[in-house]
């Protein structure tokens, strides 16, 4: 249970190494990493399931009534406010990402691809107003598909879906991809 929600909040496996041996090491002392964007609420609750004595771990009731677990959040996206161009999920890592813009679309769609190709993603428009990219990265191929939609008279949403690759690796192209995209936010 514990490796699940290591993987379902980092988007990685709590352990991981090259060598076999070395990685049963790990396993055995219940040896990990929490990454500095997870709260101290769910760092805990994993800490308290991936204990390597089986007779020290948390039992499925003790999960339920953890705090964390009791104040699940159930929005899994982050979102953009129309006048932030910050991200605003912080450091949490997230899958997809909308914003609005009032620029025209022609510049939009330019101006998204310019910054992916800056970004050196592989990156094709499809049906005029949908783009996806791709990226071999240091952890694999990470993908993306952007999809510009108008919203009303005056604006475009524009959203960021994650495709296939690892989530921490995603979410530094993608927070590289909105520096860029401040021109048209």
């Amino acid at each position: 249970m514990g490796v699940i929600l290591y993987v379902m909040v980092t988007g990685a496996l709590p352990f991981d190494e090259p060598s076999l041996p070395k990685l049963f090491e790990k396993i055995q002392k219940a040896d990990f990493h929490s990454p500095t964007y997870l709260s101290s609420g769910v760092v805990d609750l994993i800490r308290k399931i991936l204990v390597a004595d089986p007779k020290q771990r948390v039992s499925t009731a003790d999960i339920k009534s953890h705090p964390w677990y009791c104040h699940l959040n159930t929005d899994d996206s982050c979102r953009i406010k129309e006048t932030n161009s910050s991200q605003s999920s912080g450091q949490r890592p997230c899958r997809d990402l909308s914003f609005t813009s009032t620029s025209e679309l022609k510049h939009i769609i330019a101006t998204l691809l310019a910054s992916l190709r800056e970004l050196e993603f592989a990156a094709v428009v499809s049906e005029g107003n949908k783009i996806k990219a791709h990226k071999t990265t240091r952890r694999g191929v990470i993908g993306l598909t952007v999809v510009v939609s108008k919203r009303d008279g005056k604006s475009f949403s524009i959203d960021i879906r994650k495709g296939r690759g690892d989530i921490l690796e995603y979410n530094e192209e993608l927070q590289r991809l909105m520096q860029k995209m401040n021109e048209v936010i």
